[in-house]
């Protein structure tokens, strides 16, 4: 947030990483990046019920708008200008991919790229966080798995595991095991029901809640639990930095193979994937129609040539908007403890990368797991306990 004479100019980055909410007034503009204080603010605050409903069939409310009718956030990577003595925005723009991506349909000029591009990354990543303790949330999965093999490529030691859940479930053995395997101390995180149970109805719940919401998302209650189990039996130092797997690598997993290039296609792909949580067809037409609209505008907004294809409008949709203000919002249970974070896997040079390589490679992320598999020895797909380092 600038403020000079005449102008206000409030600006999030490319993941939306700190939330930036306003309201317009008679008396000029309230800002935060909590929308408890503007709320305090106000008198007749209502809310809005399309967002409201949007919010619960999706988890999260989609451009700018939030819960409220009356208050607004900025989306991911967006500028706005307020000017001061005209008490009006008078500018609005949105940061955008580059507009001299070309199309990458060579396997191994991409394989070669993302050598290039994840190196750098981790190299500038490591910088940043200046000999302190990481610690990695892992799942098992290829994305935190990524993180992990960088890690120790590049030689960092500093670094704590921690996986939570059932102690059977298979991805629970395989962090355990990928975590061994690279000499990082795993801890484990056992989730039980009379604990989230009373975690959950506590005054510490309930104020997560309240933070992590912020009017446009729901709370991600279970990464919470787990930082929460961690602070509590201080297992891990007071400046850990936390390092999820979010990354901008997407699967366009669930969409369906045989879209048209056409919005109609588009928006119905959309609306099959995110809003499920009950059956869309059961809103009357007006509201059906409604969302339609919305989506159509978001999908049309971006102009770059890299996004006339649909799996790129696609692409955009979901980073814009599922991704950045829901995915990536888990970080707020880190910043509840007053711990530091960073999304090395949504850096802007992976984000472009994964733009411009052809859609048959991107589906279900499979140059990905290519890559995995060629860069990296003994991948861990299964979970194999006599298997010994090879990095």
């Amino acid at each position: 947030i600038i403020e000079n004479f005449d102008n206000i100019y409030l600006i999030v980055d490319h993941i939306r990483s700190f939330p930036i909410f306003y309201c317009l007034t008679e008396d000029g503009i309230i800002i935060s990046d909590d929308i408890n204080y503007i709320k305090e603010q106000l008198d007749d605050l209502k809310y809005n019920k399309y967002n409201v409903m949007e919010l619960l069939m999706t988890g999260f409310t989609t451009d700018t708008r939030t819960i409220y009718g009356s208050i607004y956030q900025l989306n991911a990577g967006e500028c706005l200008v307020y000017n001061k003595k005209l008490k009006k925005i008078v500018s609005k723009e949105t940061y955008c991919l580059s507009t001299e991506l070309e199309v990458i349909d060579d396997k191994e000029q991409i394989l070669e790229k993302m050598d290039i591009f994840l190196k750098q990354v981790f190299l500038d990543f490591i910088n940043s966080v200046d000999g302190q303790t990481i610690v990695v949330p892992l799942s098992g999965g290829y994305d935190s798995r990524l993180i992990l093999f960088y890690l120790k490529k590049l030689k960092y030691k500093k670094v704590i595991c921690y996986t939570y859940g059932h102690k059977n479930q298979v991805d629970v053995k395989l962090a355990k095991e990928l975590a061994n395997y690279l000499g990082y101390k795993w801890i484990f995180i056992p989730y039980k029901r009379g604990y989230l149970y009373n975690l959950f109805q506590s005054e510490d719940g309930h104020k997560y809640r309240e933070y992590a919401s912020n009017g446009n998302a729901i709370p991600h209650l279970q990464d919470w639990s787990a930082v929460y189990y961690l602070n509590e039996n201080a297992l891990i130092p007071t400046d850990a930095i936390f390092v999820p797997g979010h990354t901008a690598f997407l699967s366009f997993q669930n969409y369906s193979d045989d879209t048209e290039n056409k919005n109609e296609s588009l928006i119905r792909e959309i609306i099959k994937k995110h809003y499920f949580l009950w059956p869309f067809e059961k809103n009357t037409l007006e509201v059906q129609q409604y969302y339609e609209s919305n989506i159509q505008a978001i999908v049309q907004r971006e102009s770059s040539d890299i996004f006339k294809n649909t799996y790129n409008k696609m692409f955009f949709w979901e980073w814009r908007e599922r991704h950045a203000k829901f995915i990536c919002n888990s970080v707020r249970a880190y910043e509840f403890f007053d711990y530091q974070w960073r999304l090395p896997l949504w850096d802007n040079r992976l984000i472009n990368l994964w733009a411009s390589i052809d859609i048959k490679y991107k589906k279900n992320k499979q140059i990905f797991k290519q890559y995995m598999k060629l860069r990296f020895p003994n991948e861990l797909t299964d979970p194999n306990p006599k298997r010994t380092l090879k990095l």
